[in-house]
């Protein structure tokens, strides 16, 4: 059994939790660092005994949801959300007569109440044994949200096709998006033969050879020559230069590169803004 454990703020900074008397918090903490490594601590008792708490701390911790009672053994009811093992570390469970009793729901947390497509956590230990590998891994980050469709195929299939129709409804909308902004400039005419080529006055020479911009802005996909930023910086500000570097930089990354120029389309984009603006002056 390890000697070390963790505890979620879903769990501690959930108002369930907080509204608790500060005794049976505390409680709470004492007996989770004491649990074995599926959450059973076989020593309730005497733990009321070494921190002061009464019987009473635990009835409200039983009534909260927060444990459930097997007589002298008592089990954090959302220990799979505070804690996971790496398959090295996972022992033969301690009392399977109890985790036969228990079901691990789809938010990670056990009961006693069976449901339908749940698995108990006897059944998660035989599986983790044969399987060799965790077999609630697929919905770790998930809340588990999903778990009936690793245990039920049909439920699976579902989900599987609910997922592909909202993938082709997302396409759908970012075809929409594209054509708008194609009907509003974003995207010219198509690249040149060589995919990021200029025009010819700024790449006639080694000396104003194309290179590409790095870090968060550029990204490495956003292509000028050093005469392009110079004259770029000279037209807009920087605050205005980084703006559209980062914008042209997100745009390439998500749709592709269909800009025969960066260095006209940023400069397309900064006069078309400089227009709206002006006529958004005069209107006024």
């Amino acid at each position: 059994m390890t000697d070390r454990r963790m505890f979620s703020h879903k769990i501690v900074d959930s108002d369930r939790f907080l509204d608790l008397p500060p005794e049976a918090r505390l409680l709470y903490y004492e007996l989770s660092i004491r649990c074995d490594d599926d959450g059973f601590c076989a020593c309730p008792g005497k733990i009321l005994r070494m921190t002061g708490a009464s019987a009473d701390n635990l009835r409200t911790l039983l009534e909260a949801g927060l444990l459930l009672d097997f007589g002298k053994v008592v089990v954090v009811s959302d220990w799979r959300i505070h804690n996971t093992l790496k398959s090295d570390r996972v022992r033969a469970v301690d009392y399977p007569d109890i985790a036969e009793k228990i079901w691990i729901t789809r938010s990670g947390s056990y009961t006693t109440d069976p449901d339908q497509g749940l698995m108990t956590l006897m059944e998660y230990h035989v599986r983790y044994a044969q399987e060799r590998r965790d077999p609630l891994r697929d919905y770790r980050g998930k809340s588990m949200e999903n778990l009936c469709n690793l245990l039920d195929p049909e439920e699976k299939r579902k989900e599987e096709k609910r997922k592909e129709e909202k993938r082709r409804e997302e396409n759908r909308s970012e075809e929409k998006r594209d054509e708008e902004e194609a009907a509003r400039g974003l995207a010219p005419e198509g690249p040149d033969s060589d995919g990021c080529s200029e025009s010819e006055e700024f790449v006639s020479s080694d000396s104003k050879r194309l290179e590409t911009f790095g870090g968060e802005l550029g990204q490495n996909v956003v292509w000028l020559t050093d005469e392009q930023t110079s004259d770029l910086l000279d037209r807009l500000s920087l605050e205005e230069f980084n703006r559209y570097v980062r914008r042209l930089s997100d745009y390439i990354l998500k749709h592709g590169d269909p800009f025969h120029s960066h260095y006209r389309t940023i400069l397309k984009w900064w006069e078309e803004d400089r227009t709206v603006q002006d006529h958004g002056v005069l209107l006024k």
